[in-house]
């Protein structure tokens, strides 16, 4: 798939050359980016969708519009939307141009690209969830000031996704509080229904700083991998200050990079871009609701994407001069919590609770040994699944020497770590494996040392928390954040 303008070709093998490759600017040289809200108050949501030959996406996102603009504008909230429409037939964009004329708002339906077979508008980095919302942005930022589809907020959603009514003006009264804030996160809800989800019942309100992905300009992916929403958020229910952010697009910059091999982790790098321009809020109170994977199948598939995205990140970020040289391990220990091993070996790299590792380690041998195991397990990548739990197995090998070595530090500021039961282990050890599995397909294209270790590596999962960081006193005040 060809780059769009100025940006190199998107394959497997691409990696950045410096961080304005990532993020179309380098976000620690941004531009003069406004600092006042001149847009009226308002929200404009904006929503990706791709082709679906039921029309279900199509009619769950014009649900969500449905259920937010009327009352949203009777609570004072002008709302607008912008559908970057990736594919869709010119039935399907019909459908959507009829249901959002319906609705009585500004609004506007971009065709990102036509279905397959139809003649191809030029856009290089169209097929992505990722190319559909830099498109919009693009967009949005090519218009008037005036316009009415650029209000003072943006609300990113997926077309499988839903917020509240309640929650939208949460999240609005955080970032209208906490003038220095760029985005605010809500709670993300998996569900296995959006027509049947009901809001839980707020809770007391307030909210918190995330600390960020950013320590001293080198991004933070140890505790990224390990506790990812807590530490960034998500894009699912975002609400950022749209003056900045359509100012950085305008600039050269982008939100979302397109190039992620497997096309699932773009959103770390979203989150990134947005904590370098400002601090990101988390609003507990406020709930979004994501349709979770149908069947075991789809979500092994899912967590197979997301865990060799993590480690083409690593190397990304290490080419880019964005990571840390060194390797860092997050260690639990009942006693003492999480501690922090680094390790300077010529690699780079984290690793999360190796003890979890090793076990998932064996298993992952086991069924790379299994020619049918391992189809299931990893699909057209099965043939190289016996090398990447070689690799793993090697990776961990050397860490049990090098940690003795390593220096150590307590991380009070991760929340301690609820060990997997016999539920987490039924339901979830099919998808902790898939994960880990493409953590170490992900880290297979890494370049070897003498010793045939990775240079760059990531292997772990995201950590079951306990003592969430929503459940203690709201906290927004910049002193409120952990920098360490």
């Amino acid at each position: 798939m060809a780059g769009g303008p100025g940006l190199p070709a998107v394959t497997a093998d691409w990696l950045p050359r410096c961080p304005a490759d990532l993020f179309g600017l380098d976000p620690a040289d941004p531009p003069e980016l406004p600092t006042t809200a001149a847009a009226p108050l308002g929200i404009t949501v904006l929503i990706p969708t791709c082709p679906d030959p039921a029309g279900h996406r199509q009619e769950s996102l014009l649900a969500t519009l449905r259920s937010l603009t009327a009352p949203l504008r009777h609570a004072g909230l002008p709302v607008a939307a912008v559908i970057a429409a990736d594919g869709l037939p010119p039935s399907g964009l019909a459908r959507l141009e009829r249901g959002w004329a319906a609705l009585g708002c500004p609004g506007e339906v971009l065709p990102l690209r036509p279905p397959p077979g139809a003649a191809s508008p030029g856009e290089g980095e169209a097929g992505s969830a990722a190319a559909a919302r830099n498109h919009a942005l693009r967009y949005l930022a090519s218009l008037p000031a005036r316009s009415g589809l650029r209000l003072r907020y943006l609300l990113f959603l997926d077309d499988d996704s839903t917020i509240t009514p309640a929650a939208a003006q949460a999240l609005v009264a955080a970032l209208e509080s906490h003038q220095a804030a760029i985005a605010a996160c809500p709670a993300i809800v998996p569900v296995t229904s959006l027509q049947s989800w009901r809001a839980p019942a707020p809770s007391r309100p307030g909210a918190f700083l995330l600390p960020g992905p950013w320590r001293g300009g080198e991004y933070d992916l140890l505790s990224v991998t390990s506790h990812g929403s807590l530490v960034t958020g998500r894009v699912v229910g975002l609400l950022v200050r749209a003056a900045p952010v359509l100012a950085w697009i305008a600039g050269g910059g982008r939100l979302f990079c397109p190039a992620t091999p497997r096309r699932s982790s773009e959103d770390m790098l979203a989150m990134a871009a947005l904590a370098a321009l400002g601090p990101l809020l988390a609003v507990p109170q406020a709930h979004a609701a994501d349709l979770a994977r149908g069947t075991p199948a789809s979500t092994r598939q899912q967590q197979l994407r997301w865990g060799y995205d993590h480690a083409w990140l690593a190397r990304a970020l290490s080419v880019a001069g964005l990571l840390a040289p060194g390797v860092r391990a997050l260690v639990w220990q009942e006693s003492q919590g999480w501690q922090e091993v680094q390790t300077s070996d010529g690699l780079t790299g984290v690793l999360v609770n190796p003890a979890q590792l090793g076990v998932l380690s064996g298993m992952l041998s086991a069924a790379a040994s299994r020619r049918e195991t391992a189809a299931a397990l990893a699909g057209p990548d099965a043939g190289s699944l016996a090398a990447a739990a070689a690799l793993l197995a090697a990776t961990l090998r050397w860490w049990q020497e090098a940690a003795a070595a390593g220096r150590r530090r307590p991380r009070p500021d991760l929340p301690g770590r609820i060990p997997d039961d016999w539920a987490e282990l039924r339901h979830g050890l099919d998808s902790q494996l898939a994960h880990v599995a493409g953590n170490a397909l992900g880290t297979l294209p890494s370049a070897r040392d003498p010793r045939g270790l990775p240079r760059q590596l990531v292997f772990g999962l995201r950590q079951r928390e306990r003592n969430r960081p929503a459940s203690g006193e709201p906290d927004a005040t910049p002193g409120g954040i952990d920098d360490r």
